[in-house]
């Protein structure tokens, strides 16, 4: 032991309470001795890190602050660039900074949101002895500039003068950057060396006014706010340093290293009553240190950074820190239309509705703000209302309440003392009896809300307790385990019904995800029973919301009935909620597409698709905005189920092309469209093509949501598909085997996609010989009755299983198969084309068997159907391709010849047999021999 070994543990026999600590510092002390010390001192040269960090290449510091630095790097692995950020070695020292280093991470990568900063992958670097690990995580490399390095670019610019297009050209100085925000560092995501960034074509949300580019981007920071509020993740330091704006229009959030969560470590990382933020953008809650800010305080920081963005200067100011916070606390910000003339009412009353001093006032959600925000680029009222006159004035008074007693002391000495004393007392009184009963409801609405919170938040932690490796013999168990672990505890809600319906949705949704459609639906079913009991606004809005999903779950379990009639039921919910033309009705039409395009409903499906484009069309979304984009490649996708090819290929690559100019914003439709174009590859014969679209699907689907996910499946599928057309049945046989087995699992046996699969399954299975294993396969599976469930009798699909099934099982000399399986192909084929060419084969492949083994029972059910073709036929010719050799044959002679055969076998019925021998000659003599190119066919038939 050195000196320091020798001070540590005098000092820790003299006060045995902090010993372990003392150590535990003195460890991490020395395991930082592995960095170079030059990142402790702060000094320029990060010498500490390495030129290569795992699979990263270093390339060059774009970012600093007092948490981390980031760095351009290359990921040889993935060949691309991508924003390395790592934690700064002494911040090791200090268990809360690390902390939130990790929460930043774990954050960040549970949200998938085109304006979200998205992780890539996440690891530790240990230095050279390994005594210590350095956290990092690879982001994506954002294009662009910060809205804090925009508004330091327009700085002494009159606001009233700009343009879209100015918000555009401040990016010319920018550089790809996903930095650290500042914190007192070297100025965060900016930096110099990247040199400008990549110019693309301008972007809508640079079109026209300043104030509608400034309302684009706020729609954006809403929408990304909306998705991380929806999981339970307040920001709690939004602010212009830490959005970055790109050329394309794509506007991103990122840093979420201050976050909170509904389900957060009982850890605190900042002290109870010390305010977490930066100060101008921070809300009154948030400066008073109240535990009870939430996600109302994201949207008063996003109100303050539009009233920045607009007017060019942030709404509060002060000499000193101290100032600033005494402004903030009054709420004592200028009218924003005094900075900037442009600005109209309504967009004014929007913003101060955002800022509003008491978070009660703001509004309620980044929901409610961003249709506001659409709303004004709409040219639609607004639902935020202009504060009243006696509101104005009591603010003023609020702010200044000396100036307002002496201004009150000389009216009431004008008018009459003792009157208007009287009359202030009793209206003083009424008043007072109705703020006490609005109380003592808004106490009880929020303990019922906090309970509610409470209990939900305690289940998720019993459910993770739960799925500890020591409570389960020493195994994790994966993300269905533990759903089914805490589905088991629901019981002991019995006594908190809210509760126990809002965790039911959410577990009918979480299994949903899984596709353990089973699983989901008895959740959904008590959760929508116990809101149907109820009256009120929460259980319709949540009912609203629950009948959706479940009629989603309803139809993967193939009961459209029941799915239609939930749907109908929440989309009345969301017409009373939003009003016959609201832009929230769009997601329940889109849900309707799906629904009836799994129903087989193909028009129907398109109709609803079209329907969900036009709310968004007369909601005046952006025609560049992704929700736009998406609802327009899903309507390629019915457009390629609808047989009409030209225009799916055309609406599938137009949103492909969209999504390459806006950084990937589509997510998991991207992958979609890209499945639906190789399947219309796969129909021109483009095999080769077909398999790089469905590979590249499956590859970003394996990344980013799993192998066992729904659509990463149909990826997989796909690509099995391309494979058997293309002969290579050894590669897919054993991929259609696992999808069999997994997607089989989780579907009814009857839903297209699992008809699909075994489909497939036996295509393979008798291209490569297996014929045996073929029949084996539609017997154990039930894959006839189950196309027929799934597609009707007559589908092409259902026709070309039962042709495959007849052909395999005759190779096998399972006759009484093939002859069962023969008969529903008639009756198959006859719907579709009675007495057409396939019929006619199907007909005539039975008798052929027939004659073949000598069931002479069954022959005469074979003449009947034989004497009904010829009158079928008539007297046209019929040319037939025959299954058994390819060869072609004319129907109508074919049949004369197989009721001679089976009237031959009677002695009794010989001259009937010579007849009918004559008239198949006599019909060759008239209908064959005109046709030199079809070929005679051979004495069995053919067949």
């Amino acid at each position: 032991m050195d000196a320091w070994d020798d001070a540590v543990e005098d000092e820790a026999r003299r006060d045995p309470r902090i010993a372990d600590e003392l150590r535990e510092r003195l460890r991490m002390i020395r395991a930082l001795e592995a960095f170079t010390p030059s990142a402790a001192l702060g000094v320029d040269e990060p010498t500490w890190v390495p030129a290569r960090i795992d699979s990263f290449t270093r390339l060059e510091r774009i970012g600093s602050g007092g948490m981390g630095i980031v760095f351009r790097a290359h990921d040889e692995r993935l060949g691309r660039d991508v924003a390395l950020k790592l934690i700064r070695p002494e911040r090791l020292l200090f268990e809360g900074a690390l902390l939130r280093f990790q929460r930043e991470v774990e954050t960040v990568a549970q949200l998938t949101h085109p304006n979200i900063v998205a992780v890539h992958s996440v690891g530790a670097y240990a230095g050279a002895d390994e005594r210590a690990n350095l956290p990092y995580f690879a982001m994506e490399l954002l294009e662009g500039r910060s809205l804090s390095e925009v508004l330091r670019a327009l700085c002494g610019c009159a606001p009233e003068a700009l343009t879209g297009a100015d918000l555009l050209a401040a990016l010319g100085g920018g550089q790809s950057a996903a930095g650290e925000p500042g914190e007192g560092g070297e100025g965060g995501e900016g930096g110099e060396g990247s040199g400008p960034p990549r110019r693309t074509a301008p972007a809508a949300l640079f079109e026209g006014a300043w104030v509608d580019a400034v309302l684009r981007v706020g729609v954006q920071l809403a929408g990304a706010l909306e998705h991380a509020h929806s999981r339970g993740v307040v920001h709690r330091d939004v602010k212009p340093s830490n959005v970055m704006l790109a050329p394309s229009g794509r506007v991103v959030l990122f840093d979420f290293g201050l976050t909170a969560t509904h389900a957060a470590s009982p850890q605190r990382l900042t002290a109870t009553g010390n305010p977490v933020g930066t100060l101008v953008y921070m809300a009154p809650e948030q400066l008073e240190g109240r535990e009870t800010s939430d996600a109302r305080a994201d949207v008063y920081s996003l109100g303050v950074t539009l009233y920045e963005l607009l007017a060019l200067q942030a709404p509060f100011g002060g000499e000193s820190s101290l100032a600033i916070q005494r402004a903030v606390l009054m709420g004592d910000a200028d009218r924003l239309r005094g900075r900037n003339r442009r600005v109209t009412a309504d967009v004014e009353v929007v913003v101060a509705k955002a800022m509003a001093k008491s978070a009660a006032d703001r509004y309620p959600s980044a929901t409610a703000l961003r249709e506001d925000l659409e709303n004004l680029l709409a040219r639609r009222p607004v639902r935020a209302k202009a504060p009243s006159a006696w509101t104005i004035v009591a603010r003023w008074v609020q702010r200044r309440p000396a100036a307002a007693l002496a201004s009150a002391s000389l009216a009431l000495l004008v008018v009459g003392g003792p009157l208007v004393f009287l009359w202030l007392e009793r209206r003083h009184s009424t008043a007072l009896e109705a703020l006490v009963d609005k109380e003592r409801a808004a106490k009880g609405e929020a303990l019922a809300a906090n309970a509610e919170l409470e209990d939900v938040v305690n289940f998720t932690l019993g459910m993770f307790r739960r799925a500890t490796p020591g409570r389960n013999g020493g195994a994790v168990p994966d993300a269905r385990q533990m759903l089914q672990l805490g589905a088991q505890e629901l019981p002991a809600l019995a006594g908190r019904p809210d509760s126990k319906a809002r965790i039911q949705l959410v577990l009918g949704e979480l299994f949903g995800l899984l596709t353990e459609v089973g699983s989901a639906q008895p959740h959904f079913d008590a959760a929508l029973e116990y809101y149907a009991a109820r009256d009120d606004e929460d259980a319709r809005a949540q009912r609203m919301y629950g009948l959706r999903r479940s009629a989603h779950n309803l139809m993967l379990l193939r009961r459209f009935e029941e799915a239609e009639a939930q749907l109908a039921e929440a989309l009345q919910l969301a017409r009373e909620r939003y009003g016959d033309d609201a832009l929230e009705l769009h997601v329940f039409y889109a849900t309707e597409a799906d629904l009836q395009r799994d129903a087989g409903r193909l028009e129907a499906s398109y109709a609803a698709r079209a329907r969900s484009l036009a709310v968004l069309e007369r909601a005046g979304v952006p025609e560049d905005d992704v929700r736009v984009a998406r609802a327009r490649g899903l309507l390629g996708v019915n457009l390629e189920s609808l047989g009409r090819p030209s225009e799916a290929r055309v609406a599938l690559e137009n949103a492909l092309a969209w999504n390459g100019a806006h950084d990937g914003a589509l997510g998991a439709e991207e992958s979609l469209f890209l499945l639906t174009l190789a399947d219309l590859d796969l129909a021109d014969g483009e095999f080769a093509r077909a398999l790089d679209r469905a590979r590249r699907a499956h590859e970003r689907l394996l990344a980013s949501h799993g192998a066992d996910n729904f659509m990463t499946e149909q990826a997989e599928l796909t690509i099995a598909d391309v494979l058997g057309r293309t002969g290579r049945f050894g590669e897919a046989l054993p991929m259609l085997a696992g999808l069999a087995a997994s997607i089989g699992a989780r579907l009814p046996a009857a839903h297209p996609l699992v008809v699909r699969v075994r489909r497939l399954q036996l295509g393979c299975l008798v291209g490569a010989g297996r014929h045996v294993d073929a029949v084996s396969l539609c017997q154990s599976t039930g894959l006839v009755a189950a196309c027929v469930e799934a597609h009707g009798l007559a589908d092409s699909r259902t026709r070309q299983v039962l042709h495959t099934l007849a052909m395999s099982a005759q190779i096998v000399q399972d006759y009484e198969c093939a002859a069962a399986v023969l008969q529903r192909l008639i009756d198959a084929e006859f719907a579709a084309e009675p007495w057409g060419a396939r019929h006619a084969d199907a007909i005539l492949m039975l008798a052929a068997m027939r004659l073949k083994t000598d069931q002479t029972e069954q022959l005469s059910a074979s003449e009947a159907q034989l004497r009904d073709l010829v009158a079928g036929i008539g007297a046209a010719p019929l040319p037939v391709v025959s299954s058994a050799n390819g060869q072609t044959y004319e129907g109508g002679y074919m049949a004369l010849v197989f009721l001679a055969r089976v009237a031959g076998r009677d002695p009794a019925r010989l001259a009937a047999a010579r007849d009918l021998e004559r008239r198949a000659e006599e019909r060759k003599q008239v209908v064959m021999e005109p046709q030199p190119s079809a070929a005679r066919p051979q004495s069995d038939g053919g067949s």
